[in-house]
């Protein structure tokens, strides 16, 4: 099951070959959550960031001790990226590792078992089906070492690119991205409309917390869950839910 939209890939071809076109800071959201959450284990890890866009997380990590991975379907984003860290950023050099998701790669292309944390920001959303996104929920769940953490973020109902969007499958939105100085572009995007959707979706993963953010402004409207999940702890052929819970045997 590939986890590349055609669609999707046009779009941010299109988006990251505009220089003028890039974030410069790292998600807030990203930053609190990375305190609270990820640093509750023994850290800092090796950390993949699947979907990285203009790569200011990837710094942010970078910057704060992870090794870290990166893992777009833009080429034109690795590449960007790849001269920001040469040019402005090359005592990280040595830390960051940036890898092309091909529409033909059905599996990320890591060992099982090699990560401590995984970071997701806005990017399941853009897979092409429900049936991608949950195989790239397996695939999180099998590079992710026993205890390891995963944070993702991805839009809700009262999203602008869910509201203004086409219905053209169930909880499936084709969205045309409009911004000044930039040309109208097609994206399609992926909604889980409540939490227990979101359960169900993360279903390889214990979910710890499922909360939100939004900015409405701009005439946008940009709410988003914030997911905060981790893979269970195994000890033989038992598995810890919880440290506070009951062992329960995983047959």
């Amino acid at each position: 099951m590939s986890f590349v939209d055609q669609i999707n890939v046009d779009f941010y071809e299109r988006l990251f070959s505009d220089d003028g076109w890039v974030h410069k800071y790292p998600n807030v959201n990203t930053v609190r959550c990375e305190l609270w959450y990820f640093r509750q284990r023994q850290w800092p890890g090796k950390l993949l960031d699947y979907g990285f866009g203009s790569g200011q997380e990837m710094i942010y990590f970078a910057q704060n001790g992870y090794e870290v991975y990166g893992v777009e379907i833009s080429q034109t984003a690795i590449d960007r990226f790849n001269r920001l860290i040469a040019e402005k950023h090359a005592e990280l050099a040595t830390r960051v590792t940036t890898r092309l998701l091909g529409p033909s790669d059905e599996r990320l292309p890591f060992e099982d078992g090699c990560f401590d944390f995984i970071h997701s920001n806005q990017v399941i959303c853009h897979l092409p089906n429900e049936a991608a996104v949950r195989s790239l929920m397996r695939e999180w769940h099998r590079v992710l070492n026993p205890g390891g953490r995963l944070m993702f973020s991805t839009p809700g109902p009262q999203n602008s690119m869910i509201t203004k969007g086409r219905e053209v499958e169930p909880n499936w939105f084709e969205w045309e991205y409009e911004a000044p100085n930039y040309p109208r572009a097609k994206m399609r995007n992926f909604c889980l409309k409540d939490e227990a959707a979101i359960r169900d979706i993360a279903g390889p993963f214990v979910v710890d917390e499922v909360g939100w953010f939004t900015n409405h402004y701009c005439g946008i409207d940009g709410f988003f869950w914030e997911v905060l999940a981790r893979k269970a702890e195994e000890i033989g052929s038992e598995r810890i839910i919880n440290p506070s819970e009951t062992v329960v045997t995983v047959q």
